[in-house]
């Protein structure tokens, strides 16, 4: 399999990093804000620095009906160097992508920049130059509603307002809520089978 690497880069038009960090490490925004972007986006683990998520994302978010790729991903946020580090496995192909954003302060702006190294076929990798472009006015589009929403922020001096809103889908903590009084503590089998040797 071939790999395509691809550099974006934005610039915010303020230059509050702590703003512009908490919306690279904001993950509640995704399904209501990227609602042209994403099918569905859930929680599995969050401890720490250490989040896991499920995607359904659209492949052509700027057209009404597009095909969907499901992934699940592990990303590590780096907060002393305004970065995190992500890679998600699709669960058709089993293929990687890696993504890295982190953040460049300048006297002026902010830079965000994405790295992605993007598994393709032979195919697809033949046909980059019009692939391409098609990926870039994908991210163009959350970029635009990121934008507003980093504006708002700025605007308002938010800067401790990582979840905006209430709280999203969490494989983990339904776990932790409901196993000791679905399986510890009331566990009747409405079925048993008990293999004797």
């Amino acid at each position: 399999m071939k790999r395509i690497n691809i550099r974006r880069i934005t610039r915010t038009s303020q230059n509050d990093i702590n703003i512009a960090r908490e919306i690279i490490f904001d993950y509640t925004h995704f399904l209501y804000l990227h609602k042209s972007s994403f099918n569905d986006f859930r929680v599995i683990s969050d401890k720490k620095n250490t989040q896991i998520f499920y995607y359904e994302t659209k492949i052509f978010n700027w057209l009404p009906f597009s095909p969907v790729m499901k992934f699940i991903s592990i990303k590590k946020l780096i907060h002393e160097k305004n970065m995190f580090s992500q890679a998600y496995i699709n669960l058709k192909n089993k293929s990687i992508t890696y993504f890295k954003c982190y953040l460049k302060k300048t006297d002026t702006h902010i830079k965000i920049i994405n790295d992605f190294s993007l598994p393709v076929n032979k195919v697809t990798f033949l046909l980059r130059k019009i692939i391409v472009p098609l990926i870039n006015l994908k991210m163009n589009v959350m970029w635009k509603e990121d934008e507003e929403m980093l504006n708002l922020r700025n605007l308002n001096n938010e800067k401790d307002s990582v979840y905006c809103v209430p709280s999203t889908f969490n494989l983990e903590e339904i776990k932790e809520h409901n196993f000791q009084k679905l399986i510890e503590d009331n566990f009747e089998p409405d079925f048993l089978f008990d293999i004797k040797k």
